[in-house]
């Protein structure tokens, strides 16, 4: 198995990023009516929790991950999501672009928005110890041409912190923070909604500015696609399932996805065929590169149809 991410580099223009029109965590909506959620392969956890003019819904995706949601009761109109990392690695594809629970750090977060985000000074603060021990990061910014703001969760589990503290020296928590710190859950919400619990004054980092929202295509969707490339030949079966691709089956190491797209290369001893799906037009594209010059020697199309 080649690395593709060796063979991204040396073909410009193979996968292109692209902005999610709809700002969404699990293709759920905020701003949507509350029967959205049927949509979602999902089991309620527990009865509904009324707080104020709200009501509070847990559920349990089928990857274990939790997914709370919250709306107005007046209209039923959803005005706050959250996913939360089950904890097990299987599990860990996040709802924003790249980002992995477990797995992307703090500092890969601030490096990605480019800022440390913004922090409501009459809430819980940026950093707070749980009652479990974990330190618990928040990290919240406005999302461009919307009312919404996306919350980023991150923490250092109290285990971790205890292996920590020996060699803290004299440094402060908040400086290891960031490489520390492991993405544990997002939060995509309306902001009047999060002024109204969090409070409306705000402190923001230096260069900060709204952030672009990029949904990861695969995050509470299993795709089941068959493929055929145009002249027929057999259908060709490709899943996407919590991140990952498989191809007739097989997992495919090293697939980029991204957005409404997903890229994947399987290789022989003399070429290597570069596999992009583009999710929204159900269309297939298949180049064939040769390994010893990285020159796309044929580009093959065709159409997929959805097995779900």
């Amino acid at each position: 198995m080649f690395r593709f991410a060796i063979l991204f580099g040396a073909i410009s223009g193979l996968l292109l990023a692209k902005q999610v029109a709809a700002q969404s965590l699990s293709s759920i909506e905020v701003g949507s009516d509350i029967s959205q959620l049927s949509s979602l392969d999902a089991q309620r956890i527990g009865a509904d929790e009324e707080i104020g003019l709200y009501t509070k819904r847990i559920l349990k995706q089928r990857d274990g991950n939790a997914f709370s949601v919250i709306f107005r009761n007046a209209d039923r109109k959803i005005v706050l999501l959250e996913s939360d990392w089950s904890g097990r690695e299987s599990n860990n594809a996040a709802d924003y672009h790249y980002f992995k629970f477990g797995v992307t750090t703090l500092n890969e977060i601030r490096k990605k928005m480019g800022s440390n985000g913004m922090a409501y000074l009459d809430g819980n603060g940026p950093v707070t110890l749980t009652s479990e021990g974990d330190v618990l990061a928040v990290n919240a910014y406005e999302v461009r041409n919307s009312a919404l703001v996306a919350v980023f969760l991150t923490k250092v589990p109290a285990e971790r912190l205890a292996t920590l503290q020996p060699s803290f020296g004299g440094k402060k928590v908040g400086e290891i923070l960031g490489g520390e710190a492991k993405l544990y859950g997002i939060i995509l919400a309306d902001g009047h909604y999060l002024e109204s619990i969090w409070g409306t004054r705000k402190i923001r980092d230096s260069g900060y500015a709204p952030i672009e929202w990029l949904e990861n295509v695969s995050t509470g969707r299993d795709l089941r696609l068959a493929c055929r490339l145009d002249g027929g030949g057999n259908d060709v079966d490709i899943r996407v399932v919590s991140g990952k691709v498989y191809h007739k089956g097989q997992l495919v190491e090293d697939a980029i996805v991204d957005d409404d797209e997903f890229t994947y290369g399987l290789a022989d001893e003399i070429k290597i065929f570069v596999t992009t799906v583009d999710v929204k037009t159900n269309s297939i594209i298949v180049k064939v590169v040769e390994r010893s010059t990285n020159e796309v020697k044929v580009v093959m199309k065709g159409k997929c149809r959805s097995k779900n």
